[in-house]
C-alpha cells in the first residue's frame, strides 16, 4: 500500500499540479496584498479578515471565507476520476483492489487538505509577524495554541468538503463544486448550531459543531467508499 500511495500522490500531481500552483499563488497573492494594505493597522488580524465569519444575529456573505474554502474544491475538479482512467486497468492487473484505490484516495485527499491548509496559515503566519498585525485568539486560546485549533478545524473542513466533492462528483463532476459551494453560502445565512460548517468561523467554533463536524466526516467518508464500491467504475 505504501508503494500504491506514492505512484498514485505522482499520477495525482502530474493531474493538479497547474491547478494547484494556479489557485495557491492567488490564494497567497490575496494574504499579501491584503497584509500590506492593512500594515499600518495594529488591530487588523488576518486570521479574522479569512476565518471570522459571521454571528448568529448578523448574517452576511464572508467572502474572503468563501474563497478559500472553495480553492481546494478548484484545485481537485474531478481528479480522482482521471485518476481511475488513468490507472485503472494498471491497477488491477497489480492486484490492486478496488478499496486499496478509495482508501488510497482518501489519504491524498488527506495530503492535499495539510498542505493547503498548513500552507496558507504559515503564510498568514508570515505576514502578521513581517507587518506586525494582530495576532490569532480563538475565545480563551491564544498564540499557539489558537493557530493549532484553527490549523485543526481548518484541515477537518477541507477534508471534508473534498471528500463530499468526490462523493458528488462520481455522479455529476460541476455538482462536486456546486453543492459544497451551496452549502458554505446557506451556512453564512442560517443559524443551526448543529452544522458541522459552522466550525470553520471563529465566531461560531464550539464542542457541538465541532463534534458535529467529526461526526460528518465519518459518515461522508463511509458513504465515499461505498458509494464508489457500488458502482462499475470501468
Amino acid at each position: 500500500m505504501k508503494h500504491l500511495f506514492w505512484d498514485q500522490l505522482l499520477y495525482l500531481w502530474q493531474i493538479i499540479r497547474y491547478r494547484f500552483l494556479f489557485w495557491g499563488v492567488l490564494t497567497g497573492l490575496l494574504i499579501i496584498v491584503q497584509s500590506a494594505l492593512f500594515r499600518a493597522n495594529p488591530h487588523f488580524s488576518l486570521y479574522l479578515a479569512w476565518f471570522r465569519g459571521t454571528d448568529y444575529l448578523i448574517k452576511y456573505l464572508p467572502v474572503s471565507w468563501l474563497i478559500y474554502f472553495i480553492t481546494p474544491l478548484l484545485i481537485v475538479l474531478n481528479s480522482f476520476q482521471e485518476l481511475w482512467h488513468v490507472r485503472g486497468v494498471q491497477l488491477r492487473g497489480q492486484q490492486y483492489s478496488l478499496f486499496n484505490f478509495l482508501t488510497v484516495n482518501l489519504e491524498l485527499i488527506g495530503v492535499i487538505a495539510v498542505v493547503f491548509t498548513a500552507s496558507a496559515e504559515l503564510l498568514m503566519i508570515l505576514c502578521t509577524k513581517i507587518f506586525n498585525l494582530q495576532e490569532l485568539s480563538i475565545g480563551a486560546f491564544h498564540g499557539l495554541q489558537a493557530l493549532l485549533l484553527l490549523f485543526i478545524v481548518n484541515f477537518w473542513g477541507t477534508f471534508l468538503l473534498l471528500v463530499l466533492q468526490a462523493v458528488i462528483s462520481r455522479y455529476n463532476a460541476p455538482l462536486g463544486i456546486v453543492i459544497p459551494l451551496v452549502l458554505l453560502i446557506i451556512t453564512a445565512y442560517t443559524s443551526w448550531p448543529l452544522n458541522p460548517l459552522n466550525s470553520l468561523m471563529i465566531l461560531r467554533v464550539g464542542n457541538a459543531n465541532i463534534i458535529s463536524m467529526l461526526c460528518t466526516i465519518i459518515v461522508v467518508t463511509i458513504l465515499y467508499l461505498f458509494s464508489n464500491h457500488r458502482i462499475n467504475l470501468d
